[in-house]
Order: C-alpha cells, then sequence, then structure tokens
C-alpha cells in the first residue's frame, strides 16, 4: 500500500510538479499533495519533510507527481531557486531533476508574467547555474537533464533543453574552459523564444497548417524578442543576437532578416541548430516526435543551406557518439 497521507480538508487548485526534483530531508516550503483513487490526499504539509525511504516508497508504486497549492507556487519557486543555487550536486537523477523543474518554472515565469524583467534576471543567473551543472560531466549532464522529466508545456521544456544542448556544443567548439562564452550560449538558448510571448497560444499550438498571416506572426517572434531585450543592458550582445537570429538559416533563407553564413552569429547557429533538434524529437501539436536517428537524418537532408556545415559535424558527432 502507499505511504500513509493526512486529512486534507479542502483541496485548492493544484500544480503538478515531479518527484525527482524535490530535495530529500529538507523542510518542504509548501503543501503536497499525492493522487488516490484519483483524489487528492495531503500527503505532506508545510514545513515537513521527505526522506530517501519514503521516495523509494513513492517510486514502488510509480508515483511521479506530487501536487502543491497553485498560490503556494511562489514559494515552491524560491524553494527550488534556492536547491539549484546553494547545492553542489554531481550529475545524478535529484540534481538534473532540480535543475529541470527550477528551469521548468522559471521558464514559465518568463513567459507568463505581466513584467518578465526579474525573469530575464534570473535567467542569466540560470544561465550561470547551467555551466556549473554541466561542467565536466558534459553531455552525460545535458542527457540526464533532458530525460530525467517530460513536462507538459512544451515551451517552459523547450527552453530549459535549448540552453542545456547549447553550452553542450558551445563547449565542443570554443572549449569548456570558456565559461562566459558558455554562459552567453546558455542565456541565449534559455530566452531565444521569449518574443512568442506576443504570440497568440491558438497559433503556438493549431494542429491543423497554418495560414499565411498566422505564419508571418510566427516570423515576428524573433525581432518582437530582440526589441524586449534591448532595455536590458546588462543581457550580453551575443545572448541578444541568439534571440533575434536564432531562425536565420545558412544560406539566407531564414528569417527575419535573410543572413547568410557567418554574418549570422556563431552562437544563434548553434541554437539554431539545437532548436531544430528538440523540436523534432519532442511531442508537438501537429505532429509526433521523431526518434534521434530519424531526426538526424531530417536534419542531414535539409543541407545544404538550412545549418552551418561544420557546426551540424559537430552536432552529429556529439549527439552519434552519446
Amino acid at each position: 500500500m502507499l505511504p500513509p497521507t493526512q486529512n486534507s480538508g479542502a483541496v485548492p487548485q493544484l500544480f503538478g510538479v515531479f518527484l525527482r526534483s524535490i530535495p530529500v530531508s529538507t523542510p518542504l516550503p509548501c503543501d503536497f499533495y499525492i493522487y488516490i483513487d484519483e483524489k487528492p490526499v495531503l500527503f505532506k504539509k508545510t514545513g515537513d519533510s521527505i526522506t530517501s525511504s519514503r521516495l523509494k516508497s513513492l517510486y514502488k508504486y510509480r508515483v511521479t507527481k506530487l501536487y502543491i497549492p497553485i498560490d503556494q507556487k511562489m514559494a515552491f519557486r524560491k524553494f527550488m531557486w534556492g536547491a539549484l543555487t546553494e547545492s553542489r550536486p554531481s550529475c545524478n537523477e535529484e540534481a538534473a531533476g532540480i535543475f529541470r523543474q527550477t528551469g521548468f518554472l522559471l521558464a514559465e515565469a518568463l513567459f507568463t508574467s505581466s513584467d518578465p524583467n526579474e525573469a530575464i534576471k534570473k535567467s542569466s543567473l540560470f544561465a550561470k547555474e547551467s555551466t556549473r551543472f554541466i561542467g565536466e560531466e558534459g553531455w552525460k549532464s545535458v542527457r540526464k537533464i533532458m530525460t530525467t522529466i517530460t513536462h507538459d508545456d512544451y515551451s517552459y521544456n523547450h527552453a530549459v533543453n535549448i540552453s542545456a544542448l547549447a553550452m553542450e556544443l558551445t563547449g565542443k567548439i570554443f572549449g569548456e574552459s570558456e565559461q562566459d562564452v558558455l554562459w552567453q550560449a546558455a542565456l541565449g538558448g534559455f530566452i531565444h523564444d521569449i518574443g512568442e510571448r506576443m504570440v497568440e497560444l491558438a497559433i503556438l499550438e493549431k494542429k491543423e497548417p497554418l495560414v499565411k498571416q498566422e505564419i508571418l506572426k510566427i516570423q515576428q517572434h524573433p525581432v518582437i524578442g530582440a526589441k524586449f531585450l534591448e532595455s536590458l543592458p546588462k543581457i550580453p550582445e551575443s545572448s541578444k543576437r541568439i534571440v533575434n537570429e536564432h531562425h536565420e538559416n545558412f544560406d539566407g533563407t531564414g528569417y527575419p532578416n535573410g543572413l547568410t553564413g557567418e554574418k549570422i552569429d556563431i552562437l544563434a547557429r548553434i541554437v539554431s541548430l539545437c532548436d531544430v533538434y528538440d523540436s523534432l524529437t519532442s511531442d508537438r501539436p501537429y505532429r509526433q516526435k521523431l526518434s534521434t536517428k530519424e531526426a538526424l537524418e531530417l536534419m542531414q537532408s535539409m543541407q545544404p543551406g538550412r545549418f552551418d556545415p561544420t557546426l551540424l559535424v559537430v552536432f552529429l558527432r556529439i549527439v552519434k557518439n552519446n
């Protein structure tokens, strides 16, 4: 049977968080619920903690999520930020879970907050934590982050994936000691789609083919994102160029400015590769995800023209070798 629960009384509106992201033996910042027979039941109260043995018991019964009241989400976000920034985790499942859950909550704020400036500042710090977390473990860390948790919200999940992938590819191109460049790539990857805040959700989630006007709206999101970042001097120029140029194609057929070759910022060329790969290997409203093999074959079929050929060779080698 499942671990004992507590009498919950009235149940608030809930938000799901992944079990692997919750630090063990640490006082919890909010109430946690568990679903039993399709009904939410109070599992842990604010100030309680979850032991390793209790987690193992939940895993045994294939529990993957706990749920917190939506009105306590801000407290949980601060809690996860502390777990990420104050710890020095090695690459293990708990650390990857903490990393992804923190990034997911931050991306949610980035896309939905009425004033995203604070979320952008936090994104810069998150990118710095990314360089520490990925660090020496390289692709092992990236794979752990990308496979530990799958959230329902593509945009938030995508931001975390691109940040991690872009940093790994950048490390192979520039060298892993170039911390400042890695930070710029991680930050640009995390915020690359911020301009989609201004695109209607109905368009982003549409299952049917887009009409011309809808395509034009989506193609404006790099310009919108770059314009939004103009007033933020602490965001590095390369990260801003990632936002503006990640849909440019090497042969000049991309948007918004039809840039060609090395006129496209190299970090934007890196993020472009990562962006396409993660999109192809993720479920989308209009199609099912492809396998890694299928995605790489499709990306190769887009050549010559779509990607920087030198970067594509390095990217293919990284993915195939891991």
